[in-house]
């Protein structure tokens, strides 16, 4: 009969011989944990480089951009009188500007209520946006043109809107382009229309339907009809006339339905504020806006210098503590160096403003690798009509043509970053060097099993006869002292 626990009949420690023959063993694993918890590391950095990368990538995007060098500003010499912004097609230059007449829009008053909820009447009531003309005399009577680009609205007042609160209510929650509000003196109440668009071609004609057909012109919806070549005449009162906003630019006559201009001046938006005082003459000038380029030029120093770092570090070797970086031994790390550090300092050929270099505008590169920004130079050639810096990073010739820095450094990560580029296919491929390691683990494990499973049943075999050779031996010393004429050693 076999003992049940190893090494209690015999002594032998069957359990700790077996674990350290298993770490033997094992070693092959334990070697295998160690090349995937390496490649782990790698495929990390990988990650944290592409990540720096990127933040470089950035940063030469935004210089790729011609907006950035292209971006212009305006001012006015008498910001009183007018404002003004650009875009990027806004040429540099002066422009000559008298503000005549603001625009503004049609104010129409009802005749006096007695409160906001004294009743109108029910019924509907037409607006008509157009122009009107003539000065009601017999000669030139007042005539109405409808506006080809706004559509006749009608609000149906109901009861339960009648008041001269409802009634503006309705019309502002139609949304026709009225706005409809209720003024109080204190002693009345008066409804105000005007359209939501400015200038002469956006005035009103306001008919009305009344249900009670007995209202006379005075009583009823008929009170907010407004129709100045009708009969009888209307019976609202234009307290603000619909106009026009008039200047002059350059000595071109100008004429607008709105105070904010954009389709005067290629690129730039005037914002109209006054009549200018005598009608004197206001400057416009445009200029060029050089404000971003700095600020985006040192975050690309930056980011340059940190993925050089990174990539520095991530390739060293240091013999005092004999620890290498995690991608020391990695050729893709290499290559992105290369290809990197080439695209920084190759001169480009053929660019328009006399720039062919980064030094050019004082980025140079140092001893430790990094490079350093002179601000001074790189004001001075922004300075400069004759440089053209926004060439030197976005290029020349569009698509096809000379890339400038900008635009060749976000080429070359645009490419190394792709599904089918170099940081995928290097981490796909350490990826499957994990994967071929389970495999070779699993197999590994097994046969660990067999291997531990065969250790302790030769231990146990063994533990096994040596109980039975002690027991057989403690029985013949038993036996023998028992013999007459046997002196054992405790007789003495």
């Amino acid at each position: 009969m076999g003992l049940s626990s190893p090494g209690i009949g015999s002594g032998l420690d069957v359990n700790g011989l077996v674990s350290k023959l298993m770490a033997i063993e094992r070693q092959p694993i334990t070697n295998l944990d160690t090349k995937t918890t390496a490649i782990q590391a790698q495929i990390s950095s990988y990650g944290t480089l592409q990540s720096t990368l990127a933040t470089l990538q950035d940063a030469a995007f935004t210089l790729s951009q011609a907006s950035l060098f292209n971006a212009t500003t305006a001012s006015s010499s008498d910001s009183t009188v007018f404002t003004a912004s650009t875009s990027t097609t806004a040429s540099t230059g002066s422009h000559s500007i008298v503000v005549n007449t603001l625009a503004d829009a049609q104010r129409l008053q009802s005749t006096a209520f007695a409160s906001p909820t004294a009743s109108v009447g029910t019924g509907s009531i037409t607006f008509e946006f157009g122009t009107w003309s003539g000065t009601g005399s017999a000669l030139d009577p007042f005539a109405f043109s409808n506006n080809p680009d706004k559509v006749t609205k009608t609000v149906v007042i109901a009861a339960g809107q009648d008041s001269v609160q409802g009634v503006a209510n309705a019309i502002n929650a139609a949304k026709i382009g009225v706005s409809a509000s209720v003024i109080s003196s204190g002693t009345s109440s008066y409804l105000m229309f005007s359209p939501a668009d400015s200038g002469t071609a956006n005035a009103l004609r306001i008919s009305v339907s009344d249900d009670d057909l007995a209202n006379t012109d005075m009583n009823g919806l008929s009170r907010l009809a407004y129709d100045k070549a009708g009969v009888p005449p209307t019976n609202m009162t234009q307290t603000v006339a619909a106009a026009d906003a008039t200047l002059t630019v350059d000595g071109i006559n100008v004429t607008k339905s709105l105070n904010t201009i954009d389709d005067v001046i290629s690129g730039v938006t005037l914002n109209l504020l006054k009549p200018s005082p005598s009608l004197t003459t206001q400057t416009l000038t445009v200029s060029r806006d050089n404000s971003g380029v700095q600020p985006a030029v040192e975050v690309f120093v930056k980011a340059y210098n940190d993925a050089a770092k990174m990539l520095a570090d991530l390739t060293a070797y240091d013999p005092a503590s004999n620890k290498a970086g995690a991608l020391q031994s990695e050729g893709t790390v290499r290559s992105v160096q290369r290809q990197l550090r080439n695209a920084m300092t190759n001169s480009i050929t053929g660019l328009p403003g006399g720039l062919s270099s980064l030094s050019d505008i004082g980025i140079s590169f140092q001893r430790d690798g990094s490079v350093k920004l002179n601000s001074v130079t790189l004001q001075s050639a922004l300075k400069n009509p004759q440089k053209d810096v926004g060439a030197l990073f976005v290029g020349s010739g569009g698509v096809g043509g000379i890339e400038g820095y900008g635009t060749k450094i976000n080429n070359l990560f645009k490419s190394m970053f792709a599904k089918s580029g170099l940081f995928a296919s290097r981490t796909a491929d350490l990826s499957t060097s994990i994967t071929n390691i389970d495999k070779r683990r699993v197999v590994l494990e097994a046969r660990m099993t067999g291997i531990e499973t065969r250790y302790r049943t030769q231990f146990t075999a063994l533990d096994t006869l040596i109980a039975s050779m002690t027991a057989t031996s403690t029985f013949l010393t038993q036996q023998l002292a028992s013999l007459p004429g046997v002196v054992t050693n405790s007789s003495k």
